[in-house]
């Protein structure tokens, strides 16, 4: 998909080169480095332009060691689309709602800082005249909608000084803002005529905005209306197409500063012309995704990404540099220029082999790797390219070389290295990473040999108690491990005793499977708090403590209420209850002896 930078309308051709010719690029592409294209020596190729001026062919001299890089084409006299001479009117919402926060920020702030951004890209193209009209800005009628700054070349000074003291008050009368917009517009001078509107909300001055659009596309004069929604419901979005649909323009919807900008960057991006056209692409014709960044004098003037990005710049000269997004390199291009009456399409030809990583278990079935790198040959840190998720095969595109590929399993079994991997160019290899695997089968019961939930199962290297490799993560009473070869340890924690129950020394082979029952031991201690007369009455507090201690409880109810069951590993506990009404009342049992499985009823009388 073709992604558009706007700025000044203009053509690019490469430093070196004459107008109306051709020239082939060559850029050889190496990790860690990155040569700068130089044209290659030129040989005739006899045909005439229209204006008389001989074309010429430039194409690179191929030899052993050379890889493709950029191909440059400047198109002689041809035409900026569509139209030299497009007006534009910016309609801004100055209303009392552009007020109201978003993100901490107001709307009409965020609107003046994107557009004065937007004037910034504009200020400079020569085939563009716009127009500022603003509305709700200087009062509460419902006329108040004033062309601030009147259609002509851009005067970026005189519309950021404007923008920059609006303070929101009125109303929205986007009908009549829509109406009077058709006076702003100079008949006299061909080409396209487009209303750009801003609003936070929808016609609140009893106009039909449906019908305003309708009469000006009716009209002839104005080709196309556009709608920025900033901070609307999708309803409200759904509403205003009414004044887009007339004339096959858009409403696009912002909800924050950085939506605001794009959309009112792909609106223009539309209307507005390119001079340069780059297009990613791999010897093999085969579309390459690049992030192209453009500078002049040291400085990063525009960036954008895709395969195909097609920008509008000033008159002038430009360092290019397109860097593959798929892992294929990059190439540089210096001193292109630009110039005002020529488009400049480039194909910049990224060479490219592939490596196919398939894993597989012990039993030679597909296994999920939890990552799959490459890297160059030798390094391990900064790789070229990562599958990024759960996968059991990765196709890498990358362009030749040497490289080194990890296939992690699931951050469990050791990573896998393949080293010295060598691609050429158009190979497109295969390989299979083998990981030997074993599974631990753990299970939780309680003494009756009955299922009990375990509140967590984890995994440990051998001697380890820190660290672990692998745990269930939640409440359950079965968890299954699938893990390298090794020896492990253990570790159950009874959710409802905090104890922790160690199996040590598990040794797991290869396709083996190791069954694990953990016995979770546990009594149950049921307390209920009566009065004097024997009903039931809440205890402001009800613990249980070691035997002994009076401080540091085990465990409390923690709540006001006639009866808890605690539940603990077996043991001799005291308990302790708390009066409701006087809460300097405690009274003790101490001595009580739980046994696995067993359950010990206690009444305490206050």
């Amino acid at each position: 998909m073709a992604t558009f930078v706007m700025m000044m309308s203009a053509a690019v051709m490469l430093g070196g080169c004459t107008v109306g010719g051709t020239t082939t690029m060559q850029a050889t592409k190496q990790f860690g480095n990155t040569t700068t294209a130089q044209p290659v020596a030129a040989t005739p190729n006899t045909g005439t332009n229209q204006t008389g001026a001989t074309n010429q062919s430039t194409t690179a001299t191929p030899g052993t060691n050379t890889t493709p890089g950029t191909t440059t084409t400047v198109v002689p006299n041809t035409p900026l689309p569509p139209s030299s001479m497009t007006q534009i009117e910016l309609i801004l919402d100055d209303s009392g709602s552009m007020a109201d926060l978003i993100g901490g920020q107001a709307k009409i702030a965020i609107a003046k800082d994107s557009m004065n951004k937007i004037i910034d890209n504009l200020k400079t193209k020569d085939s563009l005249q716009t127009a500022l009209r603003i509305y709700g800005h200087q009062n509460k009628l419902c006329t108040d909608s004033v062309v601030e700054i009147p259609m002509g070349p851009i005067d970026a000074a005189a519309m950021k000084a404007k923008i920059k003291d609006l303070k929101p008050l009125g109303y929205t009368p986007i009908a009549y803002s829509l109406t009077e917009s058709v006076k702003d517009f100079k008949k006299d001078i061909s080409g396209q005529k487009i209303v750009v509107l801003v609003t936070d909300g929808l016609e609140s001055c009893n106009g039909d905005p449906c019908a305003a659009a309708k009469a000006l596309k009716a009209g002839g004069i104005i080709n196309q209306i556009d709608v920025v929604g900033f901070g609307l419901t999708k309803t409200e979005l759904n509403t205003l197409k009414c004044i887009t649909d007339p004339s096959g323009g858009q409403v696009l919807g912002a909800s924050n500063a950085t939506e605001f900008m794009g959309a009112m960057q792909s609106i223009l991006k539309k209307t507005l012309q390119y001079n340069l056209d780059l297009y990613g692409k791999t010897t093999k014709g085969e579309a390459v995704a690049m992030d192209v960044k453009v500078s002049q004098g040291g400085k990063l003037i525009t960036e954008e990404q895709g395969d195909n990005v097609q920008m509008l710049l000033p008159a002038g000269s430009y360092d290019i540099q397109a860097n593959s997004t798929e892992g294929l390199g990059s190439a540089t291009l210096t001193g292109v220029v630009v110039t005002t009456d020529q488009i400049t399409k480039k194909d910049i030809v990224f060479s490219q082999s592939g490596l196919t990583i398939s894993v597989v278990g012990a039993d030679s079935k597909p296994l999920q790797a939890s990552d799959i790198c490459a890297y160059i040959t030798g390094q391990t840190t900064n790789p070229v390219s990562c599958a990024g998720f759960y996968t059991d095969t990765f196709a890498f595109k990358m362009k030749p070389g040497t490289y080194d590929i990890e296939v992690k399993n699931a951050g469990v079994t050791p990573e896998t290295w393949l080293k010295g991997i060598v691609l050429n160019e158009g190979d497109m290899l295969k390989r299979t990473v083998s990981f030997a695997q074993g599974t631990i089968k753990v299970s939780t019961i309680g003494a009756d040999g009955q299922p009990l939930q375990a509140g967590d199962i984890c995994l440990y290297p051998q001697g380890q108690t820190a660290n672990s490799l692998q745990c269930a993560g939640f409440a359950t009473a079965d968890f299954d491990f699938t893990v390298a070869p090794g020896t492990y340890d253990l570790k159950v924690t009874n959710g409802e005793t905090s104890e922790d129950t160690w199996v040590k020394s598990i040794t797991l082979g290869a396709s083996q499977t190791v069954s694990k029952t953990v016995t979770l031991l546990e009594g149950v201690l049921s307390v209920t708090v009566t009065d004097s007369s024997g009903q039931a009455t809440q205890a402001s507090d009800i613990c249980i403590y070691a035997p002994g201690t009076t401080d540091n409880s085990l465990k409390c109810a923690g709540f006001y209420t006639s009866d808890f069951d605690f539940k603990v590993k077996p043991g001799t506990y005291d308990l302790k209850v708390i009066s409701s009404t006087d809460t300097s009342q405690a009274k003790w049992v101490k001595g009580i002896t739980i046994k696995a499985s067993e359950t010990v009823t206690k009444n305490v009388s206050l």
